[in-house]
């Protein structure tokens, strides 16, 4: 799951409807990032409260991790952030050569 301050999901909402009706990719994006999005609001403890379809569209459990990425964050169930950091490491290459890109 991926969760955004207000207004950098405005900023994205408005990249994302400046995209062509006429494209089917631009379509199902749309629908992917729109139909699934919630307001989420904290509560008194400044806890995030997830909707039960988001939890079980996220496989989440009791255990989760929430990793922050600059301008939102992400969270996962532990096991699947696993198989990411995994995935990460056998990629190692391909991160490089992006950091080189920008002169990094």
């Amino acid at each position: 799951l991926m969760g955004f301050p207000r207004a950098a999901w405005e900023q994205l909402a408005t990249r994302v409807n400046e995209l062509s009706l006429g494209q089917a990719e631009a379509r199902n994006l749309r629908r992917h990032l729109f139909s699934g999005a919630a307001d989420l609001a904290l509560d008194r403890q400044g806890r995030i409260l997830l909707p039960q379809n988001l939890r079980e569209y996220a496989g989440l459990g009791d255990q989760v991790i929430v990793a922050g990425l600059s301008t939102h964050f992400e969270i996962w169930a532990q096991e699947r952030w696993g198989q990411v950091l995994d995935s990460l490491d056998t990629s190692a290459t391909a991160i490089a050569e992006q950091l080189s890109a920008l002169g990094i």
